[in-house]
């Protein structure tokens, strides 16, 4: 390969690794409890201050509470089975309800 080839690839090359470094990859699982990593806390939502939430019915001041404690703008409550949007919004708290009706997980995302 000409030495000429390879100087123009190289910034292509970088180019797509910090296109693919910059993706926000889903920090926790579901049925994982708070989340770990240093992605849990991502545009101020903050999941383990939710966390007392596990193991709780959910209802409208539950959720508002466990948005304001845990510094996110907004939340939304995740039935099992239920289809939801998978755009990441980092601001936002997801409580993840089992079958048995209780919260089974809280994240940001």
């Amino acid at each position: 390969m000409p030495a000429r080839f390879r100087f123009l690839c190289l910034p292509l090359l970088a180019t797509s690794l910090v296109a693919c470094a910059s993706q926000n990859p889903a920090t926790q699982s579901p049925a994982s409890g708070t989340g770990t990593g240093p992605d849990r806390i991502a545009m101020g939502c903050a999941a383990q201050g939710a966390a007392w939430t596990i193991g709780q019915t959910p209802d409208d001041a539950l959720a508002e509470k466990a948005r304001q404690n845990a510094n996110a703008s907004s939340v939304r409550v995740l039935h099992a089975g239920q289809p939801a949007t998978m755009e990441y919004n980092g601001g936002r708290l997801n409580l993840h309800v089992a079958t048995n009706g209780k919260i089974k997980g809280v994240n940001c995302g």
